[in-house]
C-alpha cells in the first residue's frame, strides 16, 4: 500500500488527474448540496421563496388581485384566463375546506401534503381598500373605525395582525416558503403558494394558488436566473480557489528552475555558492517529476560551476603560457633576421610574419573565450558618438582613409569597453577587405529610439547564402579565404553588441562592398 502511495506521489500527471477528480467531486458535492439541501431537504418540498424568479411572484399577485372581492363561482374563469399556454396550468384549492374548484386542473395529493406544512399566513396579499386605509406605504389604519357589520368575523384583524400589516409595503404579504416539487406520475413540476383571498362578501378563504409546468424552470417563469448566475460564479470561484494551490505547487518551482536555467545560459551561476548549493530552491524531499528535474538542474549547475571555474583558471594562465613563448620566439627571430642576409634573412622574415599572425590569432581566441565567459556585467552609460568614433578611427586607421558622418549631439547607451571592442573588430574587417586606396565610411543616425551605426567598405562583399553564418566562430567566407584572419572578429562584435542590448545586421552594397549595421539604444 505504501509503495502504491509513493508511486502516486512520484508521478506529476497522476497528481493532476487526482486533483482533477477531486475537483469534480467538489463540484458534485456543491451541486448535490444545492439540490439536496434545497429541493430534497427543503421540508418535503418547501423551499425559500427568494430562490424563484420575480416573474412568478408577479403572476401570482395579478391572479390574486383578479380574484379578490368577486364571487367564488367566478374564480375558475379568472384563473383559466392564464391557462392559454399548454405548458403551464394554473389552479386553485381551498386549504381551509380541503376542496378544489370546478373546471380547474386537480392538484396532486403530494403537493397538497406539502402545502399543509406551509406556515399559515395571518393576512391577505391585497387587503380591501374599503376595510383598510393606508397611511403612507407601510401603515394601516381605520380597522377599528369601520362601521359595525361592515366587516365579517373572518375579515376582522387583531392587533397582532395590524402590527404585522404595519411591516409590509402596499399590503403585500411576503411568503417565506413555497411548495416546489415534481409530480412523478405526470412528470410535471408544481409550484404553489398559500394566501388569503376575500370573496364578494369579504369572507377570507385560505387558498393554495398553484401552477404546473412541463419543465423544471417553467419556461423561465419559476427560477431566478440572476441567482443561478450568482451560484454559477460562486461555484466557478470555488473551483478556481481549489485549483490555485495545485497550480502554485507546479508553477512556482518551474519558474524558479526557469530562472536558474536563464542564469546558466549567461554563465554567471554559483560564483559564490557552496559546492552543494540547492540553486533551484525546490524542496529536496519532493519526489515527483519536478523534484527530479530540480535535482538534475542542481547537479548540472554544480558541474557547470566546476567547468566555469576551470575555464576561468585556464583563461587566467593561457595568455602567459602561449604569448610568453611566442614573444620569446619573435624576439629571437628578430635578432636572427638582423644577422642574416639573402635568402636566409627572407626566410626568417616570413617566419616572423607567420609568428605575428599566430600571435594575433591566439589573442583573438583568448579574447573570444573571455567574451564568451565574461565575468563582469556590462556597465551601460551614455556615450557621445562623434568623439568616440573619431578617437577609434584615429587608433585603427593608421594610414587608411575613414570618413565619419555623425551628429555632434548623437549618443548611445552602451558599455564603453564592449562598444569599442565591437567597433574595432568591425572596422578592422572593413579595412582588411577594402582596396588599399579606398575609404571606409562610418555613418550614424537616430532612428526612433535606436541609433544605427553603419560601417561600409568597398570590398568584394559576402555571398548572400553566407550572411547568416558570419557571426559563427572561425567562419571564413569563400570570397576571403586568401585574406589573413581568424574568423572571430564578427563573432566577438556580436557578443559585445548583444551585451549592450543591441543587434547586428549585414548586407551587401548595391554598388559593391559590404555593410555592417549596429543598432543600439539611444541616449536614455
Amino acid at each position: 500500500m505504501m509503495g502504491n502511495v509513493g508511486m502516486l506521489r512520484s508521478r506529476l500527471y497522476q497528481k493532476f488527474f487526482l486533483w482533477f477528480f477531486l475537483n469534480l467531486i467538489l463540484l458534485a458535492i456543491l451541486a448535490l448540496g444545492l439540490v439536496g439541501g434545497l429541493l430534497v431537504r427543503g421540508s418535503n418540498g418547501l423551499l425559500p421563496a427568494y430562490l424563484f424568479s420575480s416573474n412568478i411572484e408577479t403572476r401570482f399577485r395579478t391572479i390574486s388581485a383578479n380574484l379578490q372581492y368577486k364571487p367564488v363561482t367566478a374564480w375558475p374563469e379568472a384563473v383559466n384566463y392564464y391557462n392559454k399556454d399548454p405548458s403551464l396550468a394554473f389552479t386553485l384549492y381551498f386549504l381551509d375546506k380541503q376542496a378544489g374548484l370546478p373546471n380547474l386542473p386537480p392538484i396532486p395529493g403530494k403537493v397538497l401534503s406539502a402545502a399543509a406544512l406551509l406556515p399559515r399566513l395571518p393576512f391577505t396579499l391585497c387587503p380591501d381598500p374599503e376595510v383598510l386605509s393606508f397611511s403612507g406605504s407601510t401603515t394601516f389604519e381605520g380597522v377599528d373605525k369601520a362601521e359595525e357589520g361592515s366587516v365579517t368575523e373572518h375579515a376582522r384583524l387583531s392587533p397582532d395582525l395590524l402590527r404585522a400589516f404595519g411591516t409590509l409595503e402596499a399590503g403585500i404579504a411576503p411568503a417565506p416558503r413555497v411548495v416546489y416539487m415534481r409530480d412523478a406520475d405526470h412528470s410535471r413540476y408544481w409550484f404553489a403558494q398559500a394566501l388569503f383571498v376575500p370573496d364578494d362578501t369579504r369572507e377570507l378563504h385560505y387558498m393554495l394558488l398553484a401552477v404546473a409546468a412541463d419543465s423544471f424552470s417553467g419556461k423561465g417563469l419559476l427560477f431566478n436566473t440572476d441567482l443561478m448566475l450568482i451560484f454559477f460564479l460562486v461555484v466557478l470561484s470555488v473551483s478556481c480557489l481549489w485549483w490555485l494551490p495545485f497550480v502554485r505547487h507546479i508553477s512556482q518551482p518551474l519558474l524558479r528552475m526557469a530562472s536558474v536555467a536563464e542564469t546558466l545560459a549567461n554563465s554567471s551561476i554559483l560564483q559564490n555558492a557552496p559546492p552543494d548549493a540547492n540553486v533551484c530552491g525546490v524542496d529536496p524531499q519532493r519526489k515527483d517529476e519536478i523534484g527530479r528535474l530540480a535535482e538534475a538542474i542542481n547537479v548540472m549547475a554544480r558541474r557547470l560551476n566546476r567547468v566555469f571555474s576551470g575555464q576561468q583558471l585556464f583563461l587566467h594562465h593561457i595568455a602567459h603560457e602561449i604569448n610568453s613563448p611566442l614573444a620569446r620566439i619573435k624576439l629571437g627571430l628578430a635578432v636572427l633576421e638582423d644577422r642574416l642576409n639573402g635568402d636566409a634573412g627572407e626566410r626568417v622574415g616570413r617566419i616572423v610574419a607567420e609568428t605575428d599572425a599566430l600571435s594575433v590569432t591566439t589573442d583573438n581566441i583568448i579574447t573570444y573565450l573571455r567574451a564568451q565567459y565574461r565575468e563582469q556585467a556590462p556597465s551601460l552609460e551614455n556615450i557621445p558618438l562623434s568623439s568616440f568614433l573619431r578617437s577609434l578611427a584615429a587608433k585603427e586607421a593608421q594610414e587608411r582613409k575613414i570618413r565619419i558622418t555623425v551628429s555632434e549631439t548623437l549618443s548611445v547607451n552602451a558599455d564603453r569597453r564592449y562598444l569599442e571592442r565591437a567597433l574595432a573588430n568591425v572596422l578592422r574587417n572593413a579595412l582588411r577587405y577594402s582596396p588599399p586606396d579606398s575609404a571606409v565610411e562610418i555613418e550614424a543616425e537616430l532612428q526612433g529610439s535606436k541609433v544605427a551605426i553603419e560601417v561600409r567598405d568597398l570590398g568584394l562583399g559576402v555571398p548572400e547564402n553566407e550572411l547568416a553564418q558570419l557571426t559563427e566562430p572561425f567562419f571564413r567566407g569563400t570570397a576571403n579565404m586568401g585574406t589573413p584572419g581568424s574568423g572571430l572578429g564578427l563573432s566577438l562584435a556580436k557578443r559585445y553588441i548583444d551585451a549592450c542590448n543591441g543587434f547586428l545586421t549585414f548586407s551587401n552594397r548595391a554598388t559593391g562592398g559590404f555593410v555592417v549595421r549596429i543598432n543600439l539604444p539611444g541616449d536614455m
